[in-house]
Formats: C-alpha cells, structure tokens, sequence
C-alpha cells in the first residue's frame, strides 16, 4: 500500500503565462510485503520534506 499528501504554491510568469515556479511540502508512506521460503518480509518507507520546481508550459 501506498499514498502520499501534497501542498504546495505556484507562481505564474513570463509570456502568456508559460513559466511557473512551485513550492511546497510533500508527505510519502509505503508499506511492502514480501513472502519467502524463510517467512514474511514486511518494510515501512516514510519520505517527507520541502519541494522546489520549475514548470515550462507548451
């Protein structure tokens, strides 16, 4: 299973609006399960943190 939450602003610019710079924070869980011949492998992944980017519209 996995989701993940996102907030976040943007900033249009330039010519007809084309160019947008984004920011925000960004929130990611996943939980994965493998079988073996040993027995059930289960892993928990949590990312979260700030995100910066640049957007070219065409």
């Amino acid at each position: 299973m996995t989701w993940n939450s996102l907030a976040g602003l943007g900033y249009s610019l330039g010519d007809g609006r084309r160019y947008t710079m984004l920011a925000g924070y960004r929130y990611m869980h996943a939980e994965f399960k493998n079988k073996t011949d040993l027995g059930e492998l289960k892993t928990t992944l949590e990312l979260s943190g700030p995100y910066v980017a640049f957007k070219l519209g065409f």
